[in-house]
């Protein structure tokens, strides 16, 4: 079996929603996410975060993704709007200086 058939079938595998393929495609991509994450937010442990948040909707919108399709652009738009969202919520927390935190 070639490489693209058994990439071929991982991704029907991930449209079906199966456990193994949404790990499989986590080791192929989670890099990518991560990139896309960390321009988006500058910060490891937001763009962390936005990463386990891209792989879980991915999972949770697995039937609606065309396995005919590349991953990749789909999985870096849901990365996208994941990093975006935490952005808006980050924005949204009030901040303090710890000087001020005392007073």
């Amino acid at each position: 079996m070639s490489q693209s058939t058994n990439a071929q079938l991982m991704l029907w595998a991930f449209q079906a929603g199966e456990e193994s393929a949404v790990r499989s495609l986590y080791r192929q991509y989670s890099g990518l996410v991560m990139s896309v994450a960390m321009r988006v937010l500058n910060d490891r442990g937001l763009a962390e975060e936005a990463t386990q948040h891209t792989f879980v909707q991915a999972w949770r919108n697995a039937s609606s993704f065309d396995p005919e399709r590349d991953v990749a652009p789909w999985l870096v738009t849901v990365a996208r709007r994941a990093a975006i969202d935490i952005q808006r919520r980050e924005a949204r927390r009030p901040s303090t200086a710890l000087d001020d935190a005392d007073q």
